[in-house]
């Protein structure tokens, strides 16, 4: 089964995902750069005072000038005096040449706080983009300003303006919690919102991710798929992956599939794992060739060397099954031990079936219920009825093999999958009453 991607979240230290994958995307892609220049003022007339907003500008134009000649240090000089004269769009610049000539030093410096002043005199000036910047201080943990509230304040602050990536940030801060109250309506809305504006390809991602699991909003499949594939003609690899999903899942139409291989195939390119691990399992899907095997087989193995314990898995079990690109018999218990050091339940499951019946290894129940009860505690309803088994594996007197202790490593497994094929199959054995030895 090919996996999808999770909801990202846009922070320049982490990445957001609402649940499925996994990668960092930089914080702010809407104030990175000296905005541009937009008016252009008439030089004065010898010996005429100028206006003081008139000075402000040319002295705007002269730092953008300066910019482009690459003295930034003259850039910085003619901001300041701008804003000092009332642009407060030439703060938020002197603001962001500041913070990369800072850019390495610990975020504890008070030099940051330098930065911080500048945005927040060019948003209570009204630039609503220098709000967003201040508010990325004020929720970071590293700058010693932390201040949940008001970072959410400045975001809807700018959110209302109409400034998009105020709505987009304050959607995460929604979505998570982050210091306020969880609200996946409004967030949902907020992501939409960015997404129709034209923002971040992200937004259109975790709007379609919201409209597929039900968050916030009702489930549409519709919606979903429409608002990924925005979100891949923007440039997210994760919307990309996730269409490709919804192209393999349905696969109502001639060629979908080739689709679905296709958006994979560029994804994994750009570098995402994810979709190179699910390019694998869509190439299994089928029927593959020999080529086709020692393509998968290369996939997965790039997925399992760059931290994918589900590459890991899928690459041992070709191996099990005797497909020599993936590696041999003994290599397949490897890469089960590795998915699982990973902590890729399923795969623990195999490494504790490995034990258990002596494949390729020494027969150990307790080796067993070592690796299968990591899997149960990783979540795989497998491993837990494993681990149950391999408890009643153990010689008699052992602590581990008590029926009562299988008994809770059973219902562990119900609690996860009680639909679980092992769960069904064993359950009404280990449910009968032990027999009593007459007095």
């Amino acid at each position: 089964m090919i996996i999808r991607t999770n909801i990202r979240q846009l922070r320049m230290c982490a990445a957001l995902m609402l649940g499925l994958l996994l990668s960092t995307a930089a914080f702010s892609q809407g104030y990175n750069d000296p905005i541009p220049m937009t008016t252009n003022s008439p030089a004065s007339a010898a010996g005429t005072p100028m206006p003081v907003s008139k000075i402000a500008e040319e002295l705007y134009q002269r730092g953008h000038d300066a910019l482009n000649s690459g003295d930034n240090v003259m850039a910085t000089k003619a901001f300041t005096l701008s804003c000092d004269a009332g642009n407060y769009k030439s703060c938020h610049n002197v603001a962001l040449l500041m913070e990369r000539r800072l850019s390495g030093q610990p975020k504890d410096s008070p030099d940051f706080k330098y930065v911080l002043s500048y945005f927040n005199r060019s948003c209570a000036g009204g630039f609503k983009r220098a709000c967003v910047a201040a508010a990325h201080y004020y929720r970071s943990s590293k700058y010693g300003v932390q201040n949940a509230a008001r970072a959410t304040a400045l975001l809807t602050t700018a959110c209302d303006a109409g400034e998009t990536t105020g709505c987009e940030d304050l959607a995460e801060i929604l979505y998570l919690g982050d210091g306020v109250a969880v609200d996946l309506a409004r967030a949902a809305t907020l992501f939409k919102k960015g997404c129709d504006a034209d923002g971040r390809a992200l937004s259109c991602f975790n709007y379609g991710l919201m409209r597929s699991k039900g968050q916030g909003v009702a489930v549409d499949k519709g919606l979903a798929f429409e608002y990924y594939s925005l979100g891949c003609r923007k440039g997210s690899n994760e919307a990309c992956i996730n269409l490709a999903v919804d192209y393999s899942e349905h696969d109502t139409v001639p060629g979908d599939k080739s689709i679905a291989r296709g958006l994979l195939q560029q994804s994994c390119t750009k570098g995402a794992m994810t979709a190179c691990v699910n390019l694998g399992q869509l190439i299994r899907d089928g029927k593959p060739t020999a080529a086709q095997n020692i393509e998968a087989a290369g996939l997965f193995r790039k997925g399992c060397e760059n931290g994918y314990g589900k590459a890991c898995r899928s690459l041992g079990n070709m191996a099990q099954d005797g497909i020599k690109a993936a590696g041999t018999m003994r290599q397949a218990i490897q890469y089960y031990i590795k998915g699982c050091n990973l902590n890729y339940a399923d795969s623990c499951y195999n490494v504790g079936l490995v034990y258990w019946t002596g494949y390729r290894v020494a027969k150990s129940p307790r080796t067993s219920l070592s690796w299968h009860g990591k899997g149960c505690n990783l979540g795989s309803a497998s491993s837990c009825v494993g681990a149950a088994l391999a408890a009643l594996s153990l010689k008699k007197g052992d602590p581990l093999g008590e029926k009562a202790i299988a008994k809770r490593w059973f219902d562990q497994a119900k609690t996860i999958d009680p639909e679980n094929n092992l769960v069904k199959s064993i359950g009404d054995w280990l449910d009968k009453p032990e027999k009593q030895t007459p007095s």
